[in-house]
């Protein structure tokens, strides 16, 4: 009983924490808590009353007030349901003749009662000769079920023989079984351990390989005796109350305070709830979906691990006995799947082999079991499942030797299977690869299932649709050497058929070296048109964070960073088309950013740390320099591969792998891995064929008037819309019979006249390509709005701002073949299949010397691979395209154009000029003087071998040899290359007084200030000297600020009254400055 004594004088009644109104209880059952039993009208959240006189028990006597509460002793159970009352010699038939009554059949179970029987009545209607048989998923059950519930009593069927269901307790109907009695007493076991700060340590591998601590219902004490009995009759089901059958009381456990409180049972939730649930489940590959779908659709919470159970029993492979268990069951849907073509690395006993080669039969016992055997098993895209024996192909013959290797090690039985490695491609998406499969990309990640295997992809980009899309998935045991030959002597030969790999003509990788020793095989069979590039951002980006490690104070390190942004963009830029076209400009250019290395501005920069510029050099001359076979653009200017630079595409595909609505994660296992990553490629699909049926169905451009406009992709048509753009910025002139010069002149450009549907969204139409594949354009409206700067002709301008860049002057020549096939220098076409602006402008030439105007090019003078009804059609099944339009579609695509056509004849009349004297790339550099650039000051720094005796130096010798170099490279300087280096660093040139803060610099004379104002007892004095002097500042400053205010536009108010406290920029009225230091 709570205590009824007064409440001790002087304490108030909001003393306790738990004050709350007044409550209505009876009297009885005052020291009770309100349990909601769903009968009670009192609120659950209410308090008891008198609650303050907790303030004046102690926590013993409050311990033994809560023990006395919990009353384990029999309590009557709560099951309401709708029945029919029966008794004996009553007349069955008419049982159902009176409305049902609503009885709580637990004060009526186990007791005298006038009835023996209550029948559920018609809607529960069953056979009453096998009407057990199905009772576990009948409606009657799930409903009794739900009732129990809904009272507090979880039930569930246990047993009863042929002509009865026992329902029972859920939980505590059993005694404690001997196996656990047993667990209990083994002190042997070690269970997994927990930690207070970080319990995260034991969920690891070691910590989940010991037990789990489980827990059960107590039933030591006792079992619970609820119980009643169903049977069935003629009439229907009912329940057995004769000879006071069953017991309504339940014992030796408490009852739950609520309903909500009890897990709803997976046969409580509707069939078309838990098929909805699934497809989220499916559609997310995300258990936790579709437990969220669940509480958010129906109110019904299932934790994850019955969401999993629910999923797998709604899978059609749960009836798999596959003895490779989650292996299995991915082979099994990959077998069922049309779609999918795969092949697997795998070693399997020989008697799982029908057809035995005859050095393998020989090696068979008299059962025929105790060999094994390394077979590769390929299904291809035609269905058919062939097996064969690797020590058939030499290529791969060695993985019968590394399976021997790994059974040995694994302690396998002959008679288990070792899952070595798996590649697949789904069918629907390699039809894009065959659109465009010039360039392919290739890396590897992991943790993309839970058995540890690496997943290797390839991709490709449509160069119509700037879509990249990864094509084929490969799960690899290692990294090592010969997992990437399996790769690429089979798996690759196995799924990609060979008129895809003899179009290839680029492979782009990063600088793992195990497998760029395969591609370079590869290249010789697989591959046997394709070069190979290397990663620019692994080579700079990471290779930077590797090997160099700048300790810059957070105040100078934004200066820092613009610095290492100008060098990265200067790497970059030999990457790119446009910037170095010839061994000579590139000579230059590395000779001039080593003097930009060297610089008294990058020093500055650095903080006077010359160890930090020796590292940046031994990182050019040791880490990208030796690369440059593999990353400059004029040496594969030649070869169509889009002016593709980077891997950051493929790594981008990689993280959406992961970061997927769909995606797969590390805990996955590897069926459920395979299925997500074909749900994502079902995606993809859907998403290109969306984009592709819109330009077929939508092939009006507004924004474009070429004759193109209404033929090619609308990507295609708004790169072919910038060159047009900037053709107005070259000039052409004829300089032999069928040779042209162009040069780039935009200070003769003029407004081009232009339709009003083109001129009026040019701006918003514009389009560019990626960094890494063209340069951004300039039109002709940029001369007249942009701020007066160096023009250049690639005008990829963000580059040549943000670094100090070595500009050429070119002259393009343009060759016009006896055909009409034109040809650029620059090399365009070659790379992309796409016509460059001296190509345009020399037909603008020719065309008015002709008296006639250049429309613009036509379909036939584009990449077959950009136009709209190529990709729409190309490449489908038989009875969706005739094959007669493919097949005349895959010929353009293998021969395709090797230059846009020049459609009319070059009069004579059209003057022939003197060609312009050729230039040495020294002569040509516009931006930097002769005497800035000695090539021979570097001894050999700039060659990629670098074979100058200092290779044959100490660490300490090769850091003096360093240090030397930087300084007489610094002093050799001349003024013009410095003021260049300078205006590049725009606001990060620092000043000199930046050298150090003021506080540094000034600490000494402040201290002694402080020491003679306090000897003096002037600190009155002092205070109001520097108070004068922050008036000063803050006079200057909002000076600075109304300046820099000027021609601004005013701040729009906020249009609401609510203002987040967050770090977005204010954009409501002016905020309260501090009123000490606000200037008056």
């Amino acid at each position: 009983m709570w205590p009824t004594e007064p409440i001790p004088p002087g304490l108030p009644d909001a003393a306790s924490p738990f004050k709350s109104k007044p409550t209505k209880t009876n009297s009885s059952d005052s020291h009770r808590f309100n349990v909601d039993d769903g009968t009670s009208s009192v609120s659950k959240l209410h308090a008891p009353v008198q609650l303050s006189h907790l303030a004046s028990l102690g926590v013993e006597e409050i311990h033994k007030l809560l023990e006395s509460d919990q009353d384990t002793g029999p309590t009557l159970g709560n099951v309401t349901l709708e029945v029919y009352p029966w008794k004996e010699f009553d007349d069955k038939k008419k049982v159902f003749d009176g409305p049902p009554t609503s009885l709580n059949i637990c004060e009526h179970t186990g007791k005298i009662f006038k009835y023996d029987r209550l029948y559920f009545g018609p809607a529960y209607e069953m056979d009453e000769n096998n009407w057990t048989q199905g009772f576990e998923n009948s409606a009657l059950y799930k409903h009794i079920l739900q009732k129990g519930i809904d009272g507090r009593n979880p039930l569930i069927s246990n047993g009863g023989g042929v002509d009865k269901r026992k329902i029972v307790c859920k939980g505590f109907y059993r005694k404690e079984r001997k196996a656990v009695a047993a667990k209990k007493s083994d002190k042997s076991i070690v269970y997994r351990g927990v930690q207070a700060v970080n319990d995260r340590k034991l969920s690891r591998p070691a910590g989940k390989s010991m037990p789990r601590k489980s827990s059960n219902a107590d039933t030591s004490s006792g079992s619970c005796k609820f119980m009643f009995y169903i049977k069935c009759d003629e009439i229907g089901p009912y329940i057995n109350l004769e000879r006071n059958a069953g017991c309504g009381d339940h014992n030796n456990h408490p009852l739950a305070i609520s309903s909500e409180c009890i897990p709803v049972p997976l046969k409580l939730v509707p069939e078309e709830v838990k098929k909805t649930a699934v497809n989220v489940v499916e559609s997310a590959a995300s258990h936790a979906a579709g437990r969220n779908f669940l509480l958010r659709d129906s109110q019904i919470f299932i934790n994850k691990a019955r969401m999993a159970y629910l999923a797998k029993l709604s899978d059609e492979e749960k009836n798999s006995d596959s003895k490779m268990g989650d292996f299995g069951r991915m082979i099994d849907q990959f077998e069922r799947e049309e779609d999918i073509s795969y092949t697997i690395l795998s070693n399997v006993p020989l008697s799982d082999l029908k057809d035995l080669s005859k050095d393998a039969a020989s090696e068979l016992d008299g059962d025929g079991q105790n060999k094994n055997v390394t077979v590769a098993t390929t299904k291809g895209d035609d269905g058919n499942i062939t097996c064969k024996e690797v020590s058939s192909e030499d290529e791969i013959a060695h993985a019968d030797n590394i399976a021997k290797e790994q059974r040995q090690e694994r302690a396998l039985d002959v008679t288990q299977i070792l899952f070595m490695a798996i590649g697949f491609v789904y069918l629907p998406l390699l039809r894009f690869v065959k659109l465009c499969p010039e360039v392919i990309w290739c890396d590897i990640t992991s943790h993309s299932n839970n058995k540890g295997f690496h997943l290797m992809t390839f991709s490709c980009r449509n160069s119509g649709l700037a879509k990249q899309s990864v094509f084929m998935w490969l799960w690899l045991p290692d990294q090592k050497r010969f997992s990437f030959r399996w790769v690429f002597q089979h798996a690759l030969k196995m799924l990609l058929p060979l008129h895809v790999r003899l179009r290839v003509r680029f492979i782009m990788k990063d600088g793992d070296p195990q497998q760029r020793n395969e591609i370079l095989r590869s290249l010789l069979s697989v591959f046997p048109n394709a070069i190979e590039g290397s990663c620019g951002w692994h080579i700079v980006d990471r290779g930077w964070h590797s090997h160099i490690r700048a300790c810059i104070a957070k105040a100078y390190r934004p200066h820092w960073n613009k610095i290492v942004k100008k060098i990265h963009t200067w790497i970059y830029s030999w990457m790119k088309p446009g910037f170095v076209e010839d061994p000579d400009e590139y000579e230059i250019s590395k000779a001039l950013l080593i003097r930009f290395i060297c610089s008294d501005v990058v020093l500055r920069a650095a903080r006077n740390n010359k160890a930090l510029i020796i590292d940046i050099l031994k990182f050019v001359r040791s880490h990208v320099f030796v690369y440059e076979q593999q990353y400059l653009f004029y040496l594969r200017k030649r070869v169509k591969h889009y002016a593709v630079a980077h891997g950051t595409q493929h790594e981008g595909t990689n993280t959406a792998l992961k970061e997927h609505s769909a995606g797969i994660k590390g805990t996955m296992n590897m069926d459920i891995a395979a299925k997500t990553i074909i749900l994502q490629s079902k995606l993809k699909v859907e998403e290109l064929n969306a984009m592709i049926y819109r330009d077929f169905s939508r092939s009006d451009k507004p924004w474009s008037i070429s004759p193109t406009s209404k033929h090619l992709l609308s990507f295609a048509e708004a790169l072919l819309k910038a060159v047009r753009e900037r053709t107005c910025l070259y000039t052409a002139r004829r300089v032999d019979k069928r040779i042209f010069e162009v040069s780039f002149t935009p200070q003769q450009a003029k407004h081009a006249p232009a339709s009003t549907a083109e001129s009026s969204q040019s701006k918003a139409c514009s389009v560019q390509l990626k960094s890494d594949e063209i340069d951004k354009q300039v039109t002709a409206g940029d001369l007249a709005t942009t701020k007066p700067r160096l023009l250049v002709e690639y005008a990829d301008s963000d580059d040549a701002k943000v670094a100090p860049l070595p500009l050429f002057e070119r002259k393009r020549i343009v060759t016009v073949a006896d055909d009409g096939t034109l040809s650029c220098e620059c090399c365009k076409f070659e790379f992309s299949s796409l016509p460059c602006e001296h190509l345009e402008s020399v037909c603008h030439l020719v065309h008015e010397a002709n008296g006639s105007k250049f429309a613009g090019w036509t379909p036939r003078d584009i990449g077959v691979k950009y136009h709209t009804l190529f990709n729409y059609y190309t490449y489908r099944p038989s009875d969706q395209v005739p094959e007669r339009t493919q097949s005349l579609y895959h010929r353009l695509a293998c021969q395709d154009i090797s230059g846009p056509n020049l459609r009319c004849e070059i009069p004579d009349s059209l003057r022939i000029d003197e060609p312009s004297p050729k230039k040495t790339a020294l002569d040509r550099l516009k931006n930097y003087s002769k005497d800035d650039v000695d090539l021979n000051q570097f001894d050999g720094l700039l060659a990629k071998t670098f074979k100058s005796s200092s290779t044959q130096l100490t660490e300490d010798e090769e850091c003096d040899m360093f240090t030397e170099l930087t300084e007489s490279l610094c002093t050799m300087s001349t003024d013009h290359a410095n003021d260049v280096f300078s205006s590049s660093l725009e606001d990060a040139d620092l000043p000199t007084s930046a050298s150090a803060s003021t506080y540094s610099a000034l600490k000494q004379s402040i201290f002694e200030c402080c020491e003679m104002a306090d000897r003096t007892g002037m600190r009155e004095a002092f205070h109001e000297k520097l108070k004068d002097f922050m008036k000063e500042c803050n006079s200057e400053e909002c000076k600075r600020k109304a300046a820099l205010q000027e021609g601004k536009p005013a701040k729009k108010l906020a249009t609401t009254g609510v203002v987040a406290m967050t770090n977005v920029k204010h954009s409501g009225p002016g905020r309260v400055h501090n009123t000490k230091t606000m200037p008056k």
